[in-house]
């Protein structure tokens, strides 16, 4: 078993990672996965902390495009 995410990932005897689901662009969903991930509550709401960051695969949020648009126009 993986120490690292215990729980999250199922090593098989040769070593070989459980993967349930492969796509063709090379991603995996692993059994478990983010099953006992905590996520920080924020101490004003009460909602996910999360950083002031855009991750892989969100909505880059309106008024940050639109500035980054506006950026990019003085570049040209």
């Amino acid at each position: 078993m993986c120490v690292a995410q215990e729980g999250n990932v199922i090593m098989q005897p040769d070593g070989e990672v459980d993967i349930p689901v492969r796509r063709p662009d090379g991603d995996v969903e692993l059994k478990g996965a983010g099953e006992h991930f905590y996520f920080p509550p924020c101490s004003s709401c009460g909602g996910i902390l999360k950083p002031n960051v855009v991750f892989f695969g969100d909505t880059i949020p309106k008024p940050r495009a639109l500035r980054c648009v506006d950026r990019a126009a003085y570049m040209l």
